[in-house]
């Protein structure tokens, strides 16, 4: 039944996982198309000239990139464009450059952005993209120039070069591409928002929930990357901003191309001296990029890709080592990487938020898978606690003892009256007790103590015998699974014949480092131990009780003589230890 649920997980991750590349490939080619605009027209030649700040003077040019070399305050440039067909009316002009600027078409003053100036205090910084309307009177076809006067004096002085986009087109496309391009990201903020708070809210309840931590953390981290890279085509702002932006854009990969080989080691339950390992490469991959790569665009597209190849090594290395659910990570992995190879820079802008849906059914799955796997352990669990419970119960209730105790009390009765008043009194404390602790999944030394005390006092009467604890505990308030010394006690009663004469039981308690040492002795008489004392049901169920309480992380040691039986029990020492 197993192996057929597990199949249909599997099946069910396999068809995940092709609907989600499906709909990945289906939107970034729905976004390309709307992204798209026809017929634009852009110009191949740039000639830069000085601006000694009057009018524009033929003279001194020299040919230019797309971009304003660093150190330029104020400048002339000019660039021709020759179209094959008049545009589409109306038509319009996209310039996006870092200044302020004033615009000549074809020698016909066509409007700016911001107050070209000769200082900072002169200038009114333009913002970072612009439309301006063409003349339908020189947007038909053949050559056309145009000037633009800029000033630049807000640009940093750390900036190498300032990239200059300028093409012709239908006006209203224009006006509408920067937003069309941010829409599709915008479309995963909200799920993103809700995923990563919910993967948080699950970290902080789960033990074992650092993968949903890191993936709550990651989730957010693209949340504000989409915020930062939309909030130029939603809001815009003045290209003194722009620097800014960048800077934050560039941080955020940062952080991404770490949490993302994080999330990868800790899915794959690598240890923390090889997840330190590969964030440490990762980190000076991202050190090396940031020092000697230029413009801010390329540094966060190699950051990503290197974040992303050593995530890429970690699911190689999980599979080298056999661990489950490494090839379907390496697979995932593959899937949201991918569109990289359709457009390298455009990845970033365009595929990269949507194709980071291939991580999110990823995580989902194995959050479904984890939460059917808590369940049926927490479901394991109360079995084997009801089982340990109703144990306890029994021990402390068997038909022969109880049998016995009521012959006693109507001996009593006839007898002695007023010791069978004292040892019902002493029963009914002891099932009183009895009653509060065996339901719970952890309580006091001191409160177990106390059940001990009241068994012995109860186990006095019955004996004929005078039956005491000698305790000597520094934390009584340390948590303990219930019943473990109770159990200890009654297994030293059992195998003893403790006549005539006073027994003392000692409970010791000492803190070693992180550890809580409790020592049990009880005294042997006749010189003679029994073996049951090591192997008998009543060891069993203590070792049952802290394996069920601290996994492996206790020890039980037991030491029989002729005079005494010490058991020496190693727990941790914080009561959040327990299970």
């Amino acid at each position: 039944m197993m192996k057929q649920k597990a199949g249909s997980l599997d099946l069910r991750f396999l068809l995940t996982m092709l609907t989600a590349m499906l709909a990945v490939a289906g939107l970034s080619v729905w976004q390309s198309k709307q992204s798209a605009i026809g017929n634009l027209q852009w110009s191949q030649q740039y000639w830069l000239s000085p601006d000694p700040g009057g009018p524009y003077v033929p003279g001194d040019r020299q040919a230019s990139t797309t971009s304003l070399p660093a150190g330029t305050k104020n400048v002339w440039l000019q660039m021709t464009f020759d179209f094959n067909q008049p545009l589409e009316q109306p038509a319009g002009l996209f310039i996006s450059v870092l200044g302020s600027f004033e615009a000549y078409w074809d020698d016909v003053p066509i409007g700016g952005a911001g107050i070209v100036g000769r200082s900072k205090e002169q200038e009114i910084p333009a913002p970072i993209d612009n439309v301006l309307l063409l003349p339908s009177t020189h947007s038909d076809a053949g050559h056309h120039s145009l000037r633009l006067r800029i000033s630049a004096q807000h640009n940093p002085a750390f900036i190498e070069n300032a990239n200059i986009w300028v093409f012709a087109g239908a006006y209203n496309d224009l006006l509408m591409m920067a937003f069309k391009r941010a829409v599709p990201p915008l479309l995963m903020s909200s799920a993103l928002l809700v995923i990563g708070l919910l993967c948080l809210l699950l970290a902080t309840n789960n033990r074992a929930g650092r993968p949903y931590l890191l993936f709550g953390l990651l989730s957010l981290a693209m949340l504000m990357l989409i915020v930062a890279e939309s909030w130029r085509g939603l809001w815009g702002y003045s290209y003194d901003w722009h620097t800014t932006r960048m800077q934050i854009v560039l941080t955020l990969s940062c952080v991404i191309a770490l949490l993302l080989p994080a999330l990868f080691a800790s899915l794959l339950r690598l240890g923390l001296k090889q997840t330190l390992t590969w964030l440490g490469l990762a980190a000076l991959l991202q050190l090396l990029i940031v020092l000697f790569i230029g413009g801010f665009d390329s540094r966060s597209l190699l950051v990503f890709l290197a974040g992303a190849a050593i995530s890429v090594l970690i699911c190689a290395q999980g599979m080298w080592q056999k661990q489950s659910n490494s090839a379907a990570l390496l697979a995932a992995l593959i899937l949201f990487i991918a569109p990289v190879t359709f457009n390298a820079y455009a990845y970033m802008d365009q595929y990269f938020f949507l194709s980071f849906t291939i991580l999110i059914c990823l995580m989902l799955y194995f959050l479904s898978r984890s939460i059917e796997h808590n369940r049926h352990t927490l479901i394991q669990r109360e079995l084997r606690l009801s089982r340990l419970e109703l144990e306890l119960v029994k021990r402390n209730v068997q038909p022969h003892f109880i049998l016995n105790t009521l012959t006693a009390v109507e001996e009593w009765i006839d007898e002695d009256p007023p010791t069978a008043i004292a040892f019902i009194q002493a029963l009914a404390e002891e099932f009183r007790q009895m009653a509060s602790l065996s339901s719970q999944s952890a309580v006091s030394l001191e409160d177990e103590l106390q059940l001990c005390q009241a068994h012995l006092n109860v186990m006095s009467y019955r004996a004929g015998t005078q039956l005491s604890l000698d305790i000597h505990i520094s934390h009584p308030k340390q948590m303990i699974p219930p019943g473990i010394l109770l159990t200890l006690l009654e297994n030293a009663i059992s195998h003893n014949h403790y006549r005539h004469g006073k027994f003392v039981f000692t409970v010791q308690q000492k803190r070693e480092d992180k550890t809580m040492c409790l020592t049990f002795m009880a005294p042997v008489v006749s010189g003679r131990p029994s073996s049951k004392l090591q192997t008998g049901t009543g060891n069993q169920y203590v070792e049952s009780r802290l394996r069920e309480s601290y996994a492996d992380n206790w020890q039980m040691q037991s030491h029989v003589s002729s005079t005494d039986w010490q058991v020496q029990l190693r727990l941790p020492l914080a009561s959040g230890d327990i299970l």
